[in-house]
């Protein structure tokens, strides 16, 4: 386990970060700053869940952290042994995706409330997931092949 806490209030913190880094001019930014900036400020897609009545979710491209986070939680759920890590790793994936969606309902409460059904936890993860490793993989295309 990571030992992350679960933090009721880190979502509030990160988007008050968020909010403090747009609000400062670029100029008088650090460079971790203004790619922080420009990371969180990244194009979003939509992913729309079928069904009989069909959801369009907005949700901004995860940054690498996030990314990191969803492509262990699997494994890491394989080594739960107590409710309390169960709780704390849902607590932490609750908090990512609730920065993911764009849409205010869809909050790190929203998420930790369990009103849902997995399937749409999974889809949402899974479609991060997948926009984040196709946009890296487009990235790779443009870079040069290099000789060693």
């Amino acid at each position: 386990m990571s030992g992350v806490v679960d933090d009721p209030s880190l979502s509030a913190r990160f988007r008050d970060r968020q909010a403090e880094l747009v609000a400062n001019a670029a100029e008088d930014q650090t460079l971790a700053a203004r790619l922080t900036r420009r990371a969180l400020d990244a194009p979003t897609f939509t992913l729309v869940l079928g069904g009989d009545e069909p959801l369009e979710i907005e949700l901004r491209v995860p940054v690498m952290a996030e990314v990191d986070f969803l492509s262990t939680m699997q494994a890491r759920q394989k080594e739960i042994e107590t409710v309390a890590e169960y709780a704390a790793l849902m607590g932490e994936c609750a908090e990512i995706l609730g920065r993911l969606c764009l849409d205010p309902s869809l909050d790190a409460a929203f998420w930790r409330s369990g009103a849902f059904t997995t399937d749409v936890m999974f889809s949402v993860i899974r479609a991060a997931s997948e926009e984040a490793v196709d946009r890296l993989q487009k990235a790779k295309s443009f870079r040069p092949k290099t000789k060693r």
